[in-house]
């Protein structure tokens, strides 16, 4: 196209057998030396090493979803996560944090894609979803705490999920007798890892519910 249109261009390309990161690296390097002769002046905001350039690619990346009732961190999320929680008969809404990230149905699958990777299969369980977007109370580590729904919440040795609003509590992977999950101190150690969200089972889903309706999500990140 430049040679048929007189165009100025140049060729950039890089190995296919280098891993994404280490071939945008390469890239970059070259386009960055082509910019510096030629007087482009630029900014960048990670380091321009192989490693660099893979935390800016992976980390910190995430999905949130229905006005930000839930928040899905993606670097280290799990192949597939069940009885996740979409609206039903409606259009999946999310915001991302890079315009990469994207979400394809399949029959009862949503797909999260970033680029042309697959990250993650959300397997639906289809809710109703409440209306209001609120505040609700957690006790971490003896330290009460107000939270929003899609807040991600540090946690060392334990949490606990105030009793507030009538909701309905399901912390996913926790059970006890009383099927009851509100003002109970809960360790690491009482969930099932394989109902983290991510792949090092650290993050976990504790789910909000009036009456029948899904009102809204909080993580809970025990350190590791």
């Amino acid at each position: 196209f430049a040679i048929n249109n007189s165009k100025a261009a140049f060729g950039n390309e890089a190995s296919k057998n280098l891993p994404t990161h280490e071939r945008a690296y390469y890239h970059l390097l070259a386009l960055e030396k082509y910019m510096d002769v030629v007087g482009i002046k630029y900014k960048r905001k990670f380091t321009l090493s192989a490693n660099g350039v893979y935390r800016a690619i992976n980390d910190d990346i995430y999905i949130s979803l229905y006005d930000g009732k839930i928040k899905l961190p993606l670097s280290q999320i799990r192949d597939s996560l069940k009885y996740f929680p979409i609206k039903k008969d409606a259009e999946v809404e999310f915001k991302a944090s890079n315009p990469l990230l994207h979400i394809v149905k399949k029959g009862n699958i949503y797909a999260i894609h970033y680029g042309n990777r697959r990250l993650a299969n959300l397997k639906a369980d289809y809710q109703e979803y409440d209306k209001p977007n609120n505040i609700v109370t957690l006790e971490v580590d003896g330290k009460v705490k107000e939270v929003k729904f899609g807040s991600i919440v540090d946690v060392e040795k334990n949490f606990l999920v105030k009793d507030a609003n009538n909701y309905r509590i399901n912390v996913i992977g926790f059970t006890n007798k009383s099927k009851i999950e509100t003002n109970i101190k809960i360790k690491k150690t009482q969930i099932s890892k394989r109902f983290s969200v991510d792949k090092k089972g650290q993050v976990y889903r504790v789910e909000y519910y009036n009456d029948k309706k899904f009102a809204g999500m909080v993580l809970v990140k025990f350190k590791s």
